[in-house]
């Protein structure tokens, strides 16, 4: 007290859900719409985690890895690129939100097929860049097992595939990735695997299928160049053309 230094200790037991109002209510700089966004960040993602935690047990380790780790946000979502960049990871353990890196630590790329670009953006419509592109019906973050009750496993019922275990849309996307046409490595760039040599170790049954495909285009190749033999030097020019990408 004689220094200046003392901290009433009741102070210490305040919530950051209590101390949230005190800060946001002295933050008579900001503009109304920022303040407004500074609002819905506060009641979307810091007090589902926090507001009920005294400011005496939050330690700045704590909150730097809650802030650089958390689920899906709109800045990673890039809808003209139409890509989606995952660089972090949450999952519920015993009922408690455990943020971390992706599977295998990869920061990865995932493309977005057309017909989701629609979706995608009403998700993101009204947030900030910071805020979560999906949560839950109160705000929060979205649980994995609580969204899966809801509404994945009466989803899966309803097109006659009860049992679906939400895993095993990675592997889906994977099968109809290579069906579509996507190389090893662009597989391997989706999934966020460390090699191409582990892509196929798991899906490499996925790419001995597509052999005839492969054989069909190069028949149809074939088809567009060549021309009759009446005109051998046309065949060899064409060909020369298409291999040097003249």
């Amino acid at each position: 007290m004689l220094t200046g230094s003392y901290v009433d200790p009741g102070r210490s037991r305040v919530t950051v859900g209590d101390w949230s109002v005190q800060w946001l209510d002295g933050q008579v700089q900001l503009t109304l719409s920022t303040r407004a966004r500074y609002a819905s960040v506060l009641r979307r993602q810091v007090l589902p985690r926090w507001g009920s935690v005294p400011l005496a047990r939050v330690s700045h380790a704590d909150v730097a890895a809650w802030a650089e780790l958390a689920a899906l946000r709109v800045r990673d979502v890039d809808l003209l690129r139409r890509r989606l960049t995952v660089a972090r990871s949450v999952t519920d353990v015993d009922g408690h939100l455990v943020f971390g890196d992706p599977k295998t630590h990869q920061c990865r790329q995932v493309p977005v097929p057309r017909f989701l670009v629609e979706a995608l953006a009403a998700a993101c419509a009204g947030r900030g860049p910071d805020e979560l592109v999906f949560t839950s019906p109160a705000g929060g973050v979205l649980r994995n097992n609580n969204w899966r009750r809801r509404a994945f496993d009466s989803a899966a019922i309803r097109v006659g595939l009860e049992g679906l275990m939400r895993h095993e849309l990675r592997h889906t996307a994977a099968s109809l990735a290579v069906s579509a046409g996507a190389n090893v490595k662009a597989v391997q760039r989706m999934l966020g695997h460390a090699s191409a040599a582990m892509t196929l170790d798991v899906y490499s049954g996925l790419f001995g299928d597509d052999l005839d495909v492969v054989a069909e285009r190069l028949d149809a190749l074939a088809a567009e160049v060549l021309v009759p033999p009446a005109c051998p030097e046309l065949s060899v020019v064409a060909l020369r053309d298409r291999r040097t990408g003249s």
